[in-house]
């Protein structure tokens, strides 16, 4: 498989904002499981992949731990919770990468008690598709094993009964294999986490 583009897995960027790898990975996995959309742990994602032929070896250093993907059928509400908890982790490897959804969420900072800034992210607006995330409506969505299994403190999917599929980097590697540039590119592009920062206030 070729990339036409290099994909950004450092750990500054996959666990702040939506990556080109993230989106790649999770629209992969979608693709795969057909679910309605992905989520991925940042956590799980350990190295970036530069443009041209992508090796076994790349594949496995940004992907090292083996994970299988899994579906899950869950309610709106379990996967607004789900991205809410990703969310509200910036800087640490629970932040979420997805794609087949959109979301608009807003981030606050405040002062804490030894005067560091404490930044709390928060979705306020949610698409599953071109439709809006609808708390009452049943999705298909898939993420990984670790985070089923409660991993970097997920608690809305184990409740759900499972379906487990490939592991992540053979769904990943089978997909550069038969994806055009074109869809690359698309994928490259998309800004599917828009994040309103809020300055705080000045400490008293």
């Amino acid at each position: 498989a070729t990339l036409p583009f290099g994909l950004h897995g450092k750990i500054e960027s996959v666990r702040n904002t939506s990556t080109n790898v993230g989106r790649l990975l999770c629209a992969a996995i979608r693709r795969s499981t057909r679910a309605d959309a992905a989520i991925f742990n940042s956590g799980s994602i350990r190295a970036s992949i530069g443009p041209g032929e992508v090796t076994k070896g790349d594949l496995l250093a940004a992907l090292p731990y083996g994970n299988f993907a899994v579906t899950v059928r869950m309610k709106g509400s379990d996967l607004l919770r789900a991205l809410n908890h990703g969310l509200a982790q910036p800087n640490e490897g629970g932040f979420p990468q997805f794609y087949g959804l959109r979301v608009t969420a807003r981030e606050t900072k405040t002062f804490g008690a030894n005067g560091a800034i404490i930044r709390r992210c928060r979705a306020e607006a949610g698409e599953v598709g071109d439709y809006p995330l609808d708390p009452d409506e049943d999705y298909t969505i898939a993420i990984n094993d670790f985070m089923y299994e409660g991993g970097d403190g997920y608690k809305a999917f184990s409740k759900y009964p499972s379906q487990t599929h490939q592991t992540v980097e053979e769904i990943l590697r089978d997909y550069l294999a038969q994806a055009d540039p074109e869809g690359l590119s698309e994928i490259n592009q998309d800004d599917v986490l828009a994040i309103i920062v809020e300055e705080p206030a000045a400490a008293k």
